[in-house]
Parts: C-alpha cells; sequence; structure tokens
C-alpha cells in the first residue's frame, strides 16, 4: 500500500473521525493506582451506584476501580518538597529503577549537556518523559527532553511507567514512560522562597516561586499562572580532597618463570605519591613462591600527558642524539629522580621524550612511576586538569506558566497550557589540550629573529640544542601542549523551551466521551564555548607571522611561543589572536494534532467492555546550525561539525480494549484481558507497529495477579537520520601491522585480500614491513536514511497484596518480574571497534561483514585512509531482567496503644537485577565503565515519616551496593581489581504547618557527612568517581530551609 493510500485510510476508516479536531492529545489527569482521581465531577442526579472512572499513566482507558496492569511508581507533590528537590533529575535519579543520566555534577556529559532521565539504564532516548499525558518536544536534535525545563514547585505528582509503552504513547517508550502531572485549577495566591547550601558553605542557591489562581464567569472557568526563579553557584573540584588531584592507577603483576604464566594481583588508585608507594609496597608483597616475582608498575598516568608547559616526542626516525646528562646547561639535562621520590637517589636520564622544568629548561620527560602522579612539585611532568573543573554546576532558571480550565457548554470542557522556561547551566574544563603539532625550526620562538637555530638569540637555547642534536636538524618536531595562557575552557548552555496546548473534551453520550486537542511547542537549545583555541592561528604564530605569506596571513597574526612554563596570559596579544569562542544553536518545532473517543463497546456478563480509539499527527523540524569555524575544522580538541536541518513527521492510529472475563465470583474477583495496539508511519522509517495484551486476575479482593506483554518500537531521532557528516579524528591500532600478522598466516592473507569486502588492502609486498604511519585515523559519521526502527520487547508479571485482615496498620506491597530485550539499537561503533571486527572475525560473521565494508584504504600503500563510523543498527541484543519491589505501610500509633499520638509511615522501594546482558556479557553489578552508566544488582530507598497534628517528620535511606570494576572486556577484567564500597546516605526533614497559611520546610541530606569513593574506573570519568551515581554524596552534607504562605 502506498504511503498516500495508507495515510487517507487511517484518516477516513474511523467511525469516529469527525470527532477529532488538530490536537496533542491530552487524557484525563493520570494517577496511581491505589488513588484514584475522578475524571469528572458526577452530575446531581447520578446514582451512588454509578462509579467513578479514572486514568493511570500506561493507558488511556477510563475504568471503574481501575488497577494497572503495568507497575506504577508515583512520587508525590510532598516528596519533592520535604527533599528539597529543585531539580527534577536529583530526586528521579534515586528511584531503583533509574540509572543516573545527567545531573548536577554532570560537568563534561560526553552527550547531553542538559538533565536527563534514564530508565533501567537503556539511554535517556528509550525513556519517553509526558507533562500531563502529553508529548512535549524534544530540547536537541535527540530528541531527549530537559528535565528543567519542567518546575519542580508546579508538579502535582510523577508517575513513572517502566517496560515498554508505545502501544500508548508511541516511539520512544522502550524502557518506559515518565510523566510528570501539574498543578492546573488552583484558588487563591501563594508565594515560596528557599535556600540552601552545603555545610562547608558551598553550592549555595536560592528559589522563588509564586502561583495565583481564581474562579470568573461565575464558576465556569479558572485561569491559573505560575513563575519561578532558581539560581545555584557552582562548586570546583579543588574543593574536595576526593577529586583535587585526577589520580593514576598503580597495577600489580606476578610472573610464574616455571610455567611461564602470569596474573594481575591488584590495582590500586593514587593520587599522592605517599598512596603510591604505599599502594605499589602492597602490591609487590603479594606472596610469591621461589618461581614467581612480583612487579608493580604505573598503568594508567593520573591528570593528562599534555602539560602547559609542553613536551616533545622523540621521533626513532630522527631522534635526539649525544644529550649530556650532567648539568642544566643548553643541551644537557641535570640528573633527577625518575620516579619523583625524594627518598631515592637521582640517576643520570637520558632524554627520549622531552619536557620543561619550572626555570624553562628542557628536561626529560617524567610521567612513570611515582611521576603518574600528576603533582608538578614532586617533579612529574603530566598535569593536573582537576582543579579547574566543576564538580557542582552552577545553573539559572526562570519558568512562567498559564493554565485555563472553562465549561464552553454542559457538555463540552475547554483546557489551555502555555509554558515558557529559560534554563542557563554553564560548565568548565581545563585548557584545551593541543597535540600532534607539527612545529617548524624556523619558529621565531626557537630560531629567534635571526631565523638560525643554534645563535645567542634563540629564546630556548636548550631546545635549540636538542634540535640540532638530531640527524636532520632542520626537520619539523612533534609538540604538545596546553593552552592555559588562553584561559579554562568555559562552556554557557541557554535552553529555552516554549510550549502551547489547548484541549477540548466533552460527551458524546451518557457512556462515551471524545477528547480532542492541538500543540504547539518548540526547543532551543543555544551553546556558547569560550577559551577555545583556533588551530589555523595557532600554527601561524608558532611558525612566525612573516614566515606566512601575506595573502594567508590571519588578521592580527602574532607571534606566539609556547614553550616552556606558560608564556602567555589571558589578556595578552598573542593569546588573544588564538583564542576564539564558538556558537552553536540546536531547535526543534513541533506541531501535534490528536484525538481520541473512549467508552464502553458493549457489556458481557463479568462488565462492561472498555474501549479507545485515537488518532495522532506529529510534525518535528529540526536544526543544528554550527559557526564557520567549527564546520571547517578549526577549533582545536573539536572535530569538525556540520549543520544539520531536517523534518520528520508521523501518522498515528492506536486503540485500546479491556475486556471483562469473570467478576464477583468464588475465587475470582475479577479476571480480565487488556489488549493495545498502534500503528505508525514515519516519513524516514515507514510503517511501524507496536503492541501490547495482558491481564489482571483477582482470585479474592486482598490479592491481585497482574502481566504485560509489550512490543514497543522507537524511531530514529532527527540527529540519527538526519546528520551530515561530522569529521573526527580518533586514535587506532591497524590490525594489520607487521607485528601482528607475522605470526598469522591466515590474517596476514586476510590483510592482502580483503578488497572484496572493504575497499583497499595491503599490497603484499607490503605486508612484511607494513605499519600505521599515523596513530590516528579520519572517520565520517553521518545520518542514516536507511536506519530501522528499534525494537524493544517487555514482559512484567506479579502481584499486588494488600491483606484487610492485619490486626492493626494498612499495607500495600507489590512484587514484579521484568524483562526487556532490546535488538537493532541504533548505535555509533568507533573506528577500533570496526576495525577489530572486520579482522579478528576475518569478515565471516555478518557484524564482520559490515564492518569491513566501513574501512578505507589507499591502494598504492595499504594505509587506512579513512573509516565510517556512521549510525547502524546493531546486530547485537540487549536484555535485562529482574525484580520490582514496593511496601507501604501506615500504622496509627493509638492502634497500638490508645493514648500515643500520631501515624507512623513506611515505603520501600527495592530493584533487584538479575542480568544486564550486553550480546551475552553480563554487566549486573559494574561501575559506569561497563555499559556507560553504574548497574547496581540492587538498589533501594527507604522512607520513614512520622505525622502529628501540624508536624511531618521524615527520614530517607538511600543504599548503593559495591560494583565491580573489573567488567567483561573492560580495561580491568582479570586484575583482581576491588569493588567500590557500598553506601549509604541518609537525609531528614521536618514540615510545620505554622498556620493554615504558612508552611515551613526544613532538609539535611547526606546527615553522615560522607563523601563518593574514588573509583578505579574514575580515572576515566570525572572527579576520580562516578559523580552521577554518587551525586547525594559529591559535596557532603547540605541544608535546606523553604517558606510557603498563602493568601
Amino acid at each position: 500500500m502506498s504511503e498516500k493510500n495508507w495515510k487517507t485510510r487511517l484518516l477516513t476508516s474511523s467511525v469516529f473521525a469527525g470527532a477529532l479536531i488538530a490536537s496533542a492529545a491530552l487524557p484525563a489527569i493520570a494517577q496511581t493506582e491505589d488513588e484514584p482521581v475522578a475524571t469528572t465531577a458526577p452530575a446531581a442526579d447520578e446514582t451512588e451506584a454509578r462509579q467513578e472512572k479514572v486514568t493511570v499513566t500506561g493507558s488511556r482507558l477510563a475504568l471503574a476501580d481501575f488497577q494497572a496492569i503495568s507497575p506504577v511508581t508515583s512520587v508525590s507533590s510532598e516528596a519533592i518538597e520535604l527533599n528539597a528537590t529543585l531539580t527534577l533529575e536529583t530526586l528521579l535519579n534515586e528511584l531503583p529503577q533509574v540509572i543516573p543520566g545527567n545531573t548536577v555534577t554532570s560537568n563534561n556529559s560526553g552527550g547531553e549537556d542538559f538533565a536527563t532521565i534514564d530508565l533501567r539504564g537503556l539511554g535517556p532516548a528509550r525513556t519517553l518523559v509526558l507533562v500531563d499525558g502529553e508529548r512535549v518536544p524534544g530540547s536537541s536534535t535527540t530528541g531527549v527532553v530537559d528535565l528543567n525545563s519542567i518546575p519542580a514547585g508546579l508538579v502535582d505528582r510523577v508517575e513513572v511507567v517502566t517496560g515498554g509503552a508505545s502501544a500508548v504513547y508511541g516511539s520512544d517508550a522502550i524502557a518506559g514512560v515518565v510523566n510528570f502531572i501539574l498543578k492546573d485549577d488552583y484558588e487563591g495566591a501563594q508565594v515560596t522562597v528557599g535556600g540552601g547550601a552545603g555545610f562547608d558553605g558551598n553550592a549555595k542557591y536560592e528559589t522563588a516561586d509564586f502561583l495565583f489562581g481564581g474562579n470568573f464567569d461565575n464558576g465556569k472557568g479558572n485561569m491559573v499562572a505560575y513563575a519561578s526563579y532558581f539560581n545555584r553557584d557552582g562548586v570546583f573540584q579543588s574543593q574536595y580532597d576526593y577529586s583535587r588531584v585526577s589520580q593514576a592507577l598503580v597495577y600489580g603483576y606476578q610472573y610464574d618463570y616455571s610455567t611461564s604464566s602470569g596474573r594481575y594481583t591488584g590495582v590500586i588508585a593514587a593520587d599522592s605519591l605517599e598512596e603510591y608507594l604505599a599502594a605499589r609496597a602492597a602490591l609487590l608483597a603479594v606472596p610469591a613462591n621461589a618461581n614467581q616475582a612480583n612487579f608493580a608498575g604505573t598503568f594508567v598516568g593520573g591528570g593528562s600527558a599534555t602539560p602547559p608547559w609542553g613536551s616533545i616526542s622523540n621521533s626513532s626516525a630522527n631522534p635526539f642524539q649525544n644529550l649530556s646528562t650532567n648539568a642544566a646547561t643548553a643541551g644537557q639535562f641535570a640528573a633527577a629522580n625518575t620516579d619523583c621520590d625524594p627518598a631515592t637517589a637521582p640517576v643520570a636520564v637520558n632524554g627520549g621524550n622531552l619536557s620543561f622544568n619550572d626555570s624553562g629548561q628542557l628536561t626529560p620527560y617524567f610521567s612513570s612511576r611515582g611521576c603518574a602522579v600528576p603533582i608538578r612539585a614532586n617533579g612529574s611532568s603530566r598535569y593536573n586538569y582537576a582543579p579547574d573543573n566543576y564538580i557542582y554546576l552552577p545553573a539559572e532558571r526562570f519558568g512562567v506558566q498559564t493554565f485555563g480550565n472553562y465549561d464552553v457548554t454542559d457538555t463540552i470542557h475547554m483546557k489551555t497550557f502555555l509554558s515558557y522556561v529559560r534554563s542557563i547551566t554553564q560548565v568548565q574544563l581545563a585548557a584545551t589540550p593541543i597535540t600532534g603539532l607539527s612545529i617548524p625550526v624556523s619558529s621565531p620562538a626557537i630560531a629567534g629573529a635571526d631565523g638560525i637555530v643554534g645563535t645567542a638569540d634563540d629564546p630556548h637555547p636548550d631546545l635549540s640544542a636538542a634540535l640540532n642534536s638530531r640527524p636532520t636538524p632542520g626537520a619539523n618536531f612533534t609538540y604538545a601542549w596546553r593552552s592555559n595562557g588562553v584561559g579554562p575552557r568555559k562552556g554557557e548552555f541557554i535552553n529555552s523551551n516554549l510550549l502551547g496546548r489547548v484541549t477540548f473534551d466533552g460527551s458524546i453520550t451518557e457512556d462515551w466521551e471524545w477528547n480532542a486537542s492541538a500543540g504547539w511547542g518548540q526547543g532551543q537549545f543555544n551553546a556558547t564555548l569560550q577559551n577555545n583555541v583556533n588551530r589555523p592561528a595557532l600554527l601561524q604564530g608558532v611558525a612566525g607571522c612573516a614566515n606566512v605569506p601575506v595573502s594567508a596571513q590571519l588578521p592580527g597574526c602574532v607571534n606566539v611561543d609556547i614553550f616552556g612554563p606558560p608564556s602567555l596570559t589571558p589578556d595578552a596579544a598573542a593569546a588573544s589572536f588564538i583564542r576564539t569562542d564558538v556558537q552553536t544553536s540546536q531547535s526543534i518545532e513541533q506541531i501535534a494534532f490528536s484525538g481520541f473517543v473512549r467508552g464502553p463497546l458493549f457489556k458481557l456478563p463479568a462488565g462492561e467492555v472498555s474501549s479507545v480509539f485515537g488518532l495522532e499527527y506529529r510534525q518535528d523540524d529540526v536544526r543544528l546550525v554550527v559557526d564557520d569555524a567549527q564546520r571547517r575544522g578549526e577549533i582545536a580538541g573539536f572535530n569538525a561539525v556540520q549543520n544539520i536541518n531536517g523534518q520528520l513527521d508521523v501518522y498515528e492510529a492506536y486503540t485500546e480494549v479491556s475486556i471483562p472475563i469473570l467478576a464477583d465470583l468464588p475465587m475470582a474477583e475479577e479476571l480480565s484481558v487488556d489488549l493495545g495496539y498502534r500503528a505508525s508511519d514515519y516519513s524516514t522509517v515507514g510503517s511501524i507497529e507496536s503492541y501490547k495484551y495482558g491481564f489482571r486476575y483477582a482470585p479474592i479482593d486482598w490479592l491481585r495477579f497482574r502481566g504485560v506483554y509489550n512490543k514497543a518500537a522507537r524511531a530514529p531521532s532527527a540527529l540519527e537520520s538526519f546528520q551530515a557528516g561530522d569529521q573526527g579524528f580518533p586514535s587506532f591500532v591497524d590490525p594489520c601491522r607487521a607485528g601482528n600478522t607475522s605470526g598469522d598466516a591466515t590474517l596476514r592473507a586476510f590483510c592482502g585480500t580483503n578488497g572484496a569486502i572493504g575497499a583497499g588492502f595491503v599490497p603484499a609486498a607490503n605486508l612484511a614491513t607494513f605499519a600505521a604511519s599515523n596513530s590516528q585515523v579520519q572517520a565520517f559519521s553521518f545520518g542514516n536514511p536507511n536506519l530501522s526502527p528499534e525494537t524493544g520487547e517487555t514482559s512484567t508479571i506479579g502481584l499486588v497484596f494488600e491483606p484487610d485482615f492485619l490486626p492493626v496498620g494498612t499495607l500495600r506491597s507489590t512484587v514484579d518480574w521484568f524483562n526487556i530485550k532490546l535488538t537493532d539499537a541504533i548505535v555509533s561503533r568507533g573506528a577500533q571497534t570496526i576495525l577489530n571486527s572486520c579482522y579478528n572475525n576475518l569478515g565471516t560473521t555478518a557484524q564482520s561483514a559490515s564492518d569491513c565494508q566501513q574501512i578505507v584504504r589507499d591502494p598504492a600503500t595499504g594505509q587506512v585512509t579513512s573509516v565510517n563510523t556512521s549510525l547502524t543498527n546493531s546486530l547485537g541484543e540487549t536484555e535485562i531482567s529482574g525484580w520490582d519491589i514496593q511496601v507501604d505501610y501506615e500504622l496509627g500509633l493509638d492502634e497500638v496503644v490508645s493514648t500515643l499520638p500520631g501515624t507512623v509511615g513506611l515505603n520501600l522501594l527495592l530493584t533487584l537485577t538479575d542480568e544486564w546482558l550486553v550480546n551475552g556479557d553480563d554487566f549486573v553489578g559494574t561501575t559506569e565503565a561497563g555499559i556507560g552508566a553504574a548497574t547496581p544488582e540492587y538498589k533501594a530507598i527507604t522512607t520513614v515519616d512520622y505525622r502529628l497534628d501540624d508536624w511531618t517528620f521524615q527520614l530517607r535511606h538511600n543504599y548503593v551496593p559495591g560494583l565491580a570494576q573489573d567488567y567483561p572486556g573492560g580495561t580491568f577484567e582479570g586484575t583482581l581489581a576491588p569493588d567500590t564500597p557500598e553506601l549509604s546516605n541518609f537525609d531528614a526533614s521536618v514540615a510545620w504547618d505554622v498556620t493554615d497559611r504558612l508552611r515551613i520546610v526544613g532538609n539535611v541530606s547526606n546527615l553522615t557527612d560522607e563523601f563518593p569513593p574514588q573509583t578505579i574506573t574514575g580515572t576515566f570519568d570525572q572527579a576520580n568517581t562516578d559523580a552521577a551515581l554518587y551525586a547525594p554524596w559529591v559535596i557532603g552534607r547540605t541544608f535546606s530551609v523553604q517558606a510557603r504562605l498563602k493568601f
């Protein structure tokens, strides 16, 4: 069937099409199954027998006494208030079902530059965010929503549905749905102000919001206006011991000479020379027999190998010669402690790679053993970049919202919503590291004004002497430098979200109702990145402006000296010449129309067969605009990025049906079957189908069983479809290098003939001595118009236990088993991954053969000229399974002892993860370096509260177990790396209703003033830890105070 005919039939075949108007469907406000709320007020003449009907997030059906077939976790506005929640992701990331996404601690996220939520760790793009049951435009070209665009003070509750929900809500709901339900009907006025900080004075914040509402036209209408402001200070990593120095790693290794085999005996992190020496001693002390020897060397250096004082690579083809080690004079080196340990005697060092000391004299590059800890005072040549980085981000947010409700007639109701939120987040990283600079010796910073290396006017005579010692003294040399003189890299991200929606709903008959609405929204994301280095300007300045043809000179060309201790200052002319700020703008605009009708189809002996039928249309226009410098790839440390301009639209039809099978029978209080189906037609990927089927069974009124199977889908985002050829230069190792193929005749033959699979091969004559001519390879990443939708299959089965026979108190508990399978995941595979897959498997598997197609070699030399790292559908599978457990218990103390006042409540949320499989490898209980996010085997939150008259007291416990750092395929696999320690966090809150109009809330978080552990995998992350997982501990103990006054 053609696209045109499919759309025509979709829009004309429905019996209710005439009732639909342009919209973005807004169902009745959802609620948790144990707190039903009526969708409409019953008429005065209705009988008591007529039951109220409710909807729950995860379904658009309206049923009497509705019990959800999918697990729903609700977070109330009181929980948001008591936990001093200013940014919603802070509270939601502690839920056991959530793997922390970007948070207040995400200074260098590597993904979205705003707050996200990630159910089950499948990625924010696979969690659908709704506001009042309605989709909202994404905040970037990925389609992911910035949670900062949703004011915490306006949220009535948050409902989280885990498991696929695409049959109900469409694409993206593979992992589940997070529905933010707002306060939209209010009479009166209230002002709320608050503030807080760490007990050490860091991370100060202040917040204020205003809520006004009232009825009009004799109560037929209600208007609500809300405004909010929030401001938070940032905190640098230099403020805390655990994050102040970027740590090094020490490996232990035991070799057995009798068996010619070895094993790792551990790996230990160190951020000081004393810690390094202690770690090395501990690893050397591992028991060994006479045939065994222990070794402990640094495997991963701390900080960065690119310091602001510079480093020079010694070329094996043109090495430094005859460098004396006796005195710190031109061309000579002083004796030095190669391990940075004052207790060891200095030894003579022949240069190899070179660097500078604080006096500007040339020295060997010291980076091994104790020098791997990047503390300059100890003599290390490595650079500690940590102090300049944020650990806690500064942010500011302003928002205004209006709601309107109006009874147009007795049977038609209108609802309007308008929202604007502007949030500003700042990040800061250490100055740009720049590697691979090819420096001509004619540079004025080397050869001086006379242009001759080795004369009296050379600015760096010892460097000149070293360069002249080479067999080819006039050749360029390779230099690495960090641009501290330009300043730390700063980013300001401004996210503006504008959303408008109008909804009409009404009654067709006594039992049937309709709903139709139209919505428009725009997300605008602007990024300004300051203190970057313009690489062409740097190369001209270092080469010397006089050595650059006038026609090619950049405006304001200034000679630049980057050799030795930082000679540039942020206001120097040279720094100004090479400094550049870059601008990026992303926008996504969405128009959406939808509508539905719902009501009973007919009646069975067990009850009415309820149904809903709906149509939806969405159009997304996306745009990414970068400045010329980024498009041309001129920014040091950044790859070339191209503009994006694309549009996608989707037509959808859906239905849900609930069929009662049995009711009010012995051992069958209820047995119902729910079915759902959605057909979607995307302009990018064509037709997608999603469906669900599930059941509810209550043998008795206090025990219910439930289960559901969802087949969900996710269509490619705009970025995944329209990315326009971004360029990168990742490091790589060629599998066809002579050292790798010399002992493998099969691989050697494949490297010489794989032109039949890939583009190009290594000429046979070159194989015996073949080596890559460069350590980096050009990689291109394009959007892929041939991507298939991702597919998710989610199964859940569980029970709800609500006994009515307990002697005291009220108990409600749920236990649900879940299983999620993700196939055809849209992924970008790295250049090295593609090369390894092609040559390790010799093109024999489907994935390997596909990867070989992405490699291009020069037909004359065999050198890899490019690798296509464009997005593709993974041929592997991700599978997650486990258990969700929730317990709620409430007890009036007078039920125990009649004289005891008050009520005690207990809430437990627990997730046990049995497996987190990626292509058969299990990552349960591993740190974030495994799959990009930590996957605890179990995670729990326990809340206890006590209510007495006008007072509420709450104690909250958040538990994170220890995590393995030697995950499958990781850097530390087989190293006996220690698990991270388990951590408990306690928060205490108190709320006092001073009067009917005044409420004061105080909170102290992290009562025990703990800080996050330094993790081994944190060496590759920020702040030596997993700052997202351990966010509650990042700045130690904190406090907040808030007051709300009603008028």
